[in-house]
């Protein structure tokens, strides 16, 4: 999990980084009537940067250079301030490289050689993987709280919850494969067909 900010993201640019609209910056418009709410709230926070900035250097007027500099670093501190309060831990690895690829295309931030959208999933993977638990070896060991968010109950019945539940399993636990104690001794066949049920010890 990262480590929550003070700062409050305006409502309208935190709902287009919820969904990852990457139409962020291209539905701008210069006709007020027509203005995006998302739009209003962004131009707000670069005049009042650009403000303090002037008024920081004691200046009055600032060349584009200077123009693009601000809006950079404003844009950076808008999506780093947004990954910064989210609890990844909620979170698919999917999702995780999904939300990281619109902070990247946010930025426009090219790819430095073919292999970095592979780097980056697997140093997610990786820090998955790290926030894992080992599983217990009983499934009695497993927290009520933990046991009650499962699919099916533990010890597993039938052998076509097992998919099921350990996709569950592995987003809390780490390891290869389900010990026997995680599955329900079934009763031993008798050997006799007329056992299975009371009527047929009638059938001589």
């Amino acid at each position: 999990m990262t480590i929550p900010t003070e700062f409050i993201i305006p409502p309208a640019i935190f709902l287009k980084f919820k969904y990852l609209d990457t139409r962020f910056f291209t539905i701008f418009t210069w006709n007020p009537n027509t203005t995006p709410a998302h739009q209003k709230e962004y131009t707000n926070l670069y005049n009042n940067a650009l403000a303090i900035y002037k008024q920081t250097n004691q200046i009055t007027f600032t060349d584009a250079n200077t123009r693009k500099t601000i809006n950079f670093m404003l844009k950076q501190m808008l999506i780093s301030q947004y990954l910064s309060n989210i609890n990844f831990t909620t979170y698919t690895s999917f999702i995780i490289y999904k939300t990281i690829y619109y902070a990247k295309e946010f930025l426009q931030i090219q790819n430095e050689d073919e292999q970095t959208p592979k780097a980056i999933r697997t140093t997610i993977n990786n820090a998955l993987q790290e926030k894992l638990i080992p599983l217990p070896p009983d499934p009695n060991q497993i927290p009520q709280h933990i046991q009650d968010i499962l699919p099916f109950t533990l010890p597993i019945t039938q052998r076509s919850y097992t998919r099921a539940t350990v996709n569950a399993l592995r987003k809390i636990f780490k390891f290869d494969k389900l010990t026997d104690n995680y599955f329900a001794k079934l009763p031993t066949l008798p050997d006799r067909y007329q056992e299975l049920l009371p009527e047929f010890k009638l059938i001589s």
